[in-house]
């Protein structure tokens, strides 16, 4: 498996070429992306999406992001999938967003894709506690009993390909 990840993968101007000869070889490759970007990428790629909040203030405070960028990670998933990559939205979850997991969910499941819980580890100034990770654990729990596609592990994960189910 080759991992592509960040920065942001996406500004490389031979991303898509890179990802070509890779799935030639062949070789399992995945994408993990901010989402801001399009390229159109071979459809053996999977496609990872950070997706952090839908919720634009929360977006604009957490990520300096913009309306403009938050719609493009919308309609830029929504092309992955059409492209027909493989798509997983991976959320990282600390105490600012962890009220944004059912709607994120919610998102994800109306899309058809898996969605990846991450909690943040102590770094780059983020940090979980004990009590937010049971938070986070029962807010998955529960996604899950209502039949929610969902990864989850309070331990670091190693990088995998997780493939989408066609319906």
């Amino acid at each position: 498996i080759v991992y592509i990840g960040g920065g942001e993968p996406m500004i490389h101007p031979r991303v898509q070429e890179l990802v070509e000869k890779l799935v030639e070889i062949p070789t399992e490759v995945v994408i993990s992306t901010n989402g801001t970007i399009y390229k159109s990428i071979p459809n053996e790629a999977q496609i990872q999406v950070s997706v952090w909040t839908l919720n634009l203030d929360l977006y604009k405070e957490m990520l300096k992001g913009t309306e403009n960028q938050l719609n493009n990670v919308k309609e830029n998933i929504k092309r992955y999938i059409s492209d027909g990559n493989s798509v997983l939205i991976n959320m990282p979850v600390y105490e600012k967003n962890i009220n944004e997991i059912q709607s994120v969910s919610d998102y994800a499941d109306n899309l058809r894709v898996k969605l990846r819980i991450n909690p943040i580890f102590p770094a780059n100034g983020f940090s979980n506690n004990s009590d937010l990770e049971k938070k986070i654990g029962d807010s998955v729990f529960n996604l899950k009993m209502k039949g929610r596609n969902i990864i989850y592990s309070r331990n670091k994960q190693k990088v995998e390909r997780y493939y989408q189910e066609k319906c």
